[in-house]
């Protein structure tokens, strides 16, 4: 049997990186939303800026598509 050489793929880092991101505000704001204040960590006062961060976390989702469009365009063209 002869080997075949797979497509060589370049992934790019900064892609990847924004993945995570997209996940990490997503995750934070369903946490922050679907809990009361009394479940959460909220008795020290480091924790407030996450907290107002975490609300703007539903635009994860808006990331998200935007870089799967970006990678879709990129295998197409």
């Amino acid at each position: 049997m002869k080997y075949m050489p797979s497509k060589i793929s370049k992934r790019l880092e900064n892609i990847d990186y924004l993945r995570g991101i997209a996940i990490i505000f997503v995750v934070s704001y369903h946490y922050i939303s679907h809990y009361s204040t009394q479940y959460l960590f909220f008795t020290d006062n480091w924790f407030g800026p996450f907290v107002e961060y975490a609300n703007y976390g539903w635009s994860g989702v808006d990331i998200f598509f935007i870089v799967s469009g970006y990678c879709i365009a990129m295998t197409i063209i």
